[in-house]
């Protein structure tokens, strides 16, 4: 699966990894980081981003980073995008 573009940068991840068991995804991407994410995300999150009125996939890369740094490879989930959805800047 490694000709799998990251579902957030849309850029072609160093590795991706399919666990069947809990049906989620592994990505390794130079842009964003590490982080797991089901498939039924994978699938749906490129449309969220392009719908999301302020820059959704920089908020993503960056917590996701920030969780990196931390030594935790985050699941990208509903809570997750939720949360980065109350982080953007009010206008």
């Amino acid at each position: 699966m490694s000709d799998r573009l990251c579902p957030i940068c849309r850029e072609t991840p160093q590795s991706v990894d399919w666990i069947e068991l809990r049906d989620e995804f592994t990505y390794l991407c130079p842009r964003c980081g590490h982080f797991h994410i089901t498939g039924l995300r994978a699938a749906t999150l490129p449309e969220l981003i392009r719908a999301s009125s302020y820059a959704l996939d920089e908020a993503l890369r960056t917590r996701i980073r920030q969780q990196n740094a931390a030594g935790h490879v985050p699941i990208i989930d509903s809570m997750f995008i939720d949360d980065s959805l109350s982080l953007q800047p009010s206008d």
